[in-house]
């Protein structure tokens, strides 16, 4: 008997878009600030006898804490598809959101020595936790409330609201370098915006509180019975597509660490931008990456996955290295704008079909874990890395261009995976 799929405009469905929207939003802009701030945390927690060393280790704690992300991946996946999505979704949230209202109000190594540096390892671990959650879960949510027809587009809402909490630490982050001094903002400002992420948090928390599970989780009774744990069960049955799952989305995410974590550094320190500038800059390009995610949900739904996750992949291959060259040669925020966004355009296009890509791969009974270990491993140990491995290049070859040359080997690298990845499943059968 078929099961019933509630339709698109629905209020079920709009409170489940919602629901997942505003949790990666909370999720990306917490996330995110830690990136934004790097130079100002770099100053604040660790020696400055290096600030070149500083900058160092604050990416490197940046980079640690997404270790524990496939960790966090097995006992939240196993959680989601033995308790629900619901429930996991409204916990993770609120660990976030505590975690950041924490490191909003550490002590500096001038204060506590040692131990701030490793207080604030502490606050990524937790962030790290949560977020093994939050990105997987709430594009599982999405896609199994949507429709077949509509699962690109549904799910590209939640990457939009993860760009929009980009964008929102931008936006903080700018609002805050033109209303304080640069000496003020180093001190105490950053502290502002890690602290207004407990609000929406909170509100975040209770509306997934009252959310419903998607009809395909439920339809399934009791999903524990004597079956083994859902990871058991995937390595099994789904290694293969595993592993092909992650390398795609380790270029992807590698891709987009670059821009979203490493470049606001990368533009104040190499390309010479202001603070304000860089944080502008990062604005105007997420707009432009916003736009392509929305492309990309409509040519996920027109085309099949494997020929879109292709063609994606190649875009950035092509693309990067002349984007960088406009960017370091560029002489206004405008041309910098111009060089990242021809290259970004592909990441995101990119996003939405590494979703549907999941979905169709996995059967309900062990996706939200397969796509969270996947998506969680190519994360940890491609994208969390990125910024470290770019900012190490830089300074060991001192070639503005070596970060466009890591990220064209990792898009080479998604296009022959993609070329392996195996026809769709007919999920509505799953």
């Amino acid at each position: 008997m078929r099961r019933h799929v509630p339709r698109d405009g629905s209020g079920r469905h709009r409170r489940a878009v919602v629901a997942a929207g505003v949790g990666t939003f909370v999720e990306v802009y917490d996330g995110s600030l830690y990136a934004v701030f790097a130079v100002f945390l770099a100053g604040q927690f660790f020696p400055q006898e290096d600030p070149g060393a500083a900058l160092l280790s604050t990416f490197a704690v940046f980079a640690v804490a997404f270790l524990v992300r496939p960790v966090g991946a097995v006992g939240w996946g196993h959680v989601g598809d033995r308790a629900g999505r619901r429930t996991t979704l409204a916990w993770s949230i609120l660990l976030m959101t505590a975690a950041t209202v924490a490191l909003g109000l550490l002590p500096t190594y001038a204060d506590a020595g040692l131990l701030a540096p490793a207080l604030l390892l502490l606050c990524r671990v937790l962030q790290g936790l949560s977020a093994s959650a939050e990105i997987p879960g709430a594009q599982v949510l999405t896609l199994e409330y949507a429709s077949p027809h509509r699962r690109g587009r549904m799910v590209a809402t939640t990457m939009v609201a993860a760009n929009l909490g980009n964008a929102a630490a931008m936006a903080v982050a700018l609002a805050l370098a033109r209303l304080l001094s640069p000496q003020d903002l180093a001190q105490w400002g950053w502290r502002v915006a890690f602290l207004l992420s407990a609000g929406v948090g909170l509100v975040g928390f209770y509306i997934r509180q009252r959310l419903s599970d998607p009809p395909a989780f439920t339809a399934r009774g009791d999903p524990a019975g004597r079956r083994p744990p859902p990871l058991v069960t995937a390595m099994r049955s789904a290694k293969r597509r595993m592993v092909l799952l992650t390398a795609w989305l380790a270029a992807v995410y590698a891709a987009g660490y670059v821009v979203g974590a490493y470049l606001p550094a990368y533009l104040i320190r190499t390309v010479g931008l202001t603070p304000g500038d860089a944080f502008a800059v990062g604005l105007m390009t997420n707009a432009a990456s916003c736009a392509a995610i929305v492309a990309g949900g409509y040519l996920v739904d027109r085309f099949p996955p494997r020929a879109a996750a292709i063609g994606a992949m190649a875009g950035i291959a092509v693309t990067v290295v002349p984007g960088f060259v406009v960017v370091t040669q560029a002489q206004t925020a405008a041309g910098v704008v111009a060089g990242q966004a021809v290259w970004v355009v592909f990441i995101g296009l990119s996003q939405p079909i590494g979703a549907v890509l999941g979905l169709t791969l996995f059967p309900v009974a062990f996706r939200f874990t397969a796509m969270a270990f996947t998506l969680n491993v190519a994360i940890s140990w491609f994208g969390g890395t990125a910024p470290y491995v770019c900012t190490w290049l830089l300074a060991a070859t001192g070639d503005p261009l070596s970060p466009a040359y890591f990220v064209l080997l990792v898009a080479c690298i998604g296009v022959v995976t993609a070329v392996g990845i195996p026809r769709p499943r007919n999920v509505d059968s799953l």
